[in-house]
């Protein structure tokens, strides 16, 4: 474990055992916040969204490349398909101007 993720671990390890009050307990938890967005080198509006993705979906909220949502994979065939459509209908309408050009 490096040194930083070993102090993250007292750190986080000191605050849940901490005895004192909610006030105490939440300057805590914000200095652990801090101290995670930086060593993550994001910001701290990108950490509260996580949580509470994470709040609201639990273990779903974040699937991995490996398995999508329900209906993704649905929509990325869906996109490719419409994508064919399209080059499909501009490949039609040149073909049609100048099928057009040459019976005049």
């Amino acid at each position: 474990m490096t040194g930083s993720a070993s102090q993250s671990n007292r750190i986080a390890q000191t605050c849940l055992q901490y005895p004192h009050g909610i006030e105490e307990l939440s300057q805590c938890v914000h200095f652990v916040e801090d101290h995670t967005t930086r060593e993550l080198g994001i910001a701290d509006s990108t950490l509260h969204h996580w949580c509470k993705e994470f709040a609201q979906a639990g273990e779903k909220a974040f699937p991995g490349s490996g398995n999508p949502p329900v209906g993704e994979e649905e929509l990325r065939r869906l996109k490719r398909e419409l994508e064919v459509t399209r080059q499909e209908r501009d490949i039609l309408k040149k073909a049609l101007a100048i099928f057009s050009r040459s019976q005049l």
